[in-house]
């Protein structure tokens, strides 16, 4: 993994409007760009087939669409929920959960597959382990490391968003609980540019009321 690539998921639009310009292209090229990564959800710059050859090329070179490698994944045996540890540039680790909610209670063998469920929230977290030090929590007792960044936490968002539109589902997330290993709000800034992410129209376009 290069680390030296610029994380397109740590810049908001204000950001890559910046480095695109700088590039000497179109300030359209924004919404393009935005729209392959969180509406069509792909994570592979060839596919993002309305942009120039060369532009692509650059992308390839000096960017990357996130930085979470896939260690390790755990599912329930009724599949309906679904754990995944990621691992960091720097080797470090997180845990980011998929819970899946059924229409109703009781529903055959099959009903994790769609249109069965009718919300599936992510559960994401905002650092590695947690200072807090809660005593009932395991992730507080284990101590804390650092922060994540903005496009750290954006991306366990995005990493199980494209695997429910492989599944099939139209609305690959409902929901989005930030909940995960850390607390949120000690490092505010990150916190709340996730959510104009996972809020912005122009990017995920959730609901607000659909975040916790």
């Amino acid at each position: 993994m290069n680390t030296k690539r610029i994380d397109l998921l740590n810049l908001d639009p204000h950001e890559l409007t910046g480095l695109v310009t700088r590039w000497g292209e179109p300030v359209y090229r924004v919404q393009q760009i935005q729209q392959w990564i969180y509406r069509e959800l792909v994570d592979d710059f060839d596919a993002m087939s309305n942009l120039p050859h060369s532009l692509r090329a650059r992308l390839q070179e000096e960017t990357t669409i996130g930085v979470l490698e896939l260690a390790a994944t755990h599912e329930s045996a009724d599949g309906l929920t679904q754990k995944a540890l990621f691992q960091l540039a720097d080797g470090q680790t997180v845990e980011t959960v998929l819970m899946r909610y059924l229409d109703a209670p009781g529903s055959p063998e099959d009903s994790a597959d769609p249109p069965n469920v009718a919300r599936r929230t992510v559960c994401i977290s905002t650092q590695v382990g947690c200072p807090v030090g809660c005593p009932f929590c395991e992730t507080g007792q284990a101590g804390y490391s650092r922060n994540l960044t903005l496009g750290e936490v954006v991306a366990q968002a995005l990493y199980f968003a494209r695997a429910e539109k492989r599944a099939g589902y139209e609305v690959p997330l409902t929901n989005i609980v930030i909940m995960g290993m850390g607390e949120p709000v000690m490092k505010f800034n990150v916190t709340w540019r996730a959510i104009e992410a996972f809020t912005d129209a122009a990017r995920l376009g959730m609901s607000a009321r659909r975040i916790t």
